[in-house]
């Protein structure tokens, strides 16, 4: 797929992609699926079909997709916004990240930017109050049937996020209870995202969106640390739109400054060099503020991008979980368990809701190793019933532990 790969990119680019075969053109079709970018690959090409003697079946191929992929986005937001008017109704603060935001107020073109999901921001105290008002909305938990509290449904320790919420022929819903970095509840604070956050018309109900700076921050942080790449390219394609989309009106000095603070900087610069290697984009002088990569033992923008198009099935692990499965010492290993299980009182607090001084917070210790150690055997499990893919995946997921080892770096 390595041609379909750079003939897409090529289209991207704008840069055309002539002399192709209808073979040819229908692996660049399924490749773009793949990675989410039919609807702007149609865009960048349907004035040039002629030219460049696209194959009509191709051309209806990616008309349609674009147009399906309109009426999708458009049917999301119309749930979205019965939603976002409930919890308005509640008294319930939520942010819209990601897809809703960048579809409508980014791409300024709903059928431009794919959505498999929705996701929503809030804040720790109203995880609950939030679920019990999904539910009532006929949402549910898979695997927490009847349970009434998220507190006690484990979120997910390295994501900051608990289960997804569905229902029949409704939207599928992410609800994250942080916007920055595992285990760095300490540097960056929570409620400085809250208090910089925008209110906007998104889907034609009122709804907060986060700032342009920390709506890229994000954007890179998602991409870079949260998954070590594991994304689709459409995740890279949403960072010039960004940019551009706030042009002058976007403030550097700002942005750098919060990825110190989120210690995220490194993971903005690696994922600004994928966007430009892959896109052809080409950052605005003013956003050289910021320092250029460091040098590392390895290409890691190569890394990147080799990562980002892996062919092999990804298990999902936190960065730090393939190391248990390395060349690692058992005392490296043993250091590694306690780290991750061991935080801090004010971290475990955040991710539980419970105060950082009671007593009853090293009960949670408990549970975050019992949360953790589950995780682990049910990847060792898939290792070994998988087989050669699984120890092909588990490679590479080494790597991107190292990768992301490397951008969460000081």
């Amino acid at each position: 797929m390595t041609g379909a790969r750079e003939r897409l990119l090529q289209g991207l680019r704008g840069e055309g992609v002539p002399g192709l075969s209808e073979a040819d053109w229908d692996e660049v079709f399924e490749f773009a699926q793949t990675h989410g970018v039919t609807p702007l690959l149609h865009r960048n090409l349907k004035s040039r079909y002629a030219d460049l003697r696209v194959p009509e079946a191709i051309q209806t191929r990616l008309r349609d997709t674009y147009r399906a992929t309109g009426i999708r986005n458009t049917r999301i937001f119309a749930q979205l916004n019965g939603i976002l008017k409930g919890f308005r109704a509640a008294g319930i603060d939520v942010v819209v990240l990601k897809g809703a935001h960048l579809a409508e107020l980014v791409y300024e073109e709903v059928a431009l930017r794919p959505m498999g999901d929705v996701d929503l921001l809030v804040r720790p105290g109203d995880l609950r109050a939030a679920t019990q008002l999904l539910r009532s909305m006929g949402y549910e938990q898979p695997g927490h049937e009847g349970s009434a509290s998220p507190r006690h449904q484990e979120p997910v320790v390295e994501q900051m996020e608990i289960d997804s919420f569905r229902k029949p022929g409704g939207l599928l819903l992410d609800i994250h209870y942080f916007a920055v970095i595992p285990g760095q509840t300490e540097k960056a604070s929570i409620e400085s995202v809250w208090d910089r956050a925008m209110t906007v018309r998104l889907g034609g109900a009122e709804a907060l969106v986060l700032s342009p700076e920390d709506l890229l921050l994000h954007l890179c942080v998602h991409a870079a640390l949260n998954h070590g790449f594991a994304v689709r390219l459409v995740n890279i394609c949403d960072i010039p739109a960004v940019v551009d989309r706030f042009g002058d009106r976007f403030d550097w000095a700002v942005f750098w400054g919060r990825s110190r603070e989120w210690g995220a900087e490194r993971a903005a610069l690696v994922t600004f060099a994928l966007a430009e290697r892959l896109l052809g984009w080409r950052r605005p002088p003013a956003s050289q503020s910021g320092e250029d990569l460091p040098p590392a033992v390895f290409d890691v923008v190569s890394v990147s991008e080799r990562l980002l198009f892996s062919q092999s099935p990804t298990f999902t692990l936190f960065p730090q979980m393939a190391k248990l499965w390395g060349d690692a010492s058992l005392i490296e290993k043993a250091r590694l368990v306690l780290d991750r299980v061991f935080v801090s009182r004010k971290e475990l607090g955040f991710t539980y809701g419970v105060p950082a001084d009671s007593p009853r917070i090293l009960l949670f210790y408990v549970v975050r190793l019992r949360t953790l150690v589950a995780r682990a055997m049910r990847k060792a499990t898939e290792v070994s019933r998988d087989g050669e893919a699984a120890e092909a995946s588990l490679e590479s997921e080494k790597e991107r532990g190292r990768l992301i080892e490397w951008m969460g770096e000081e």
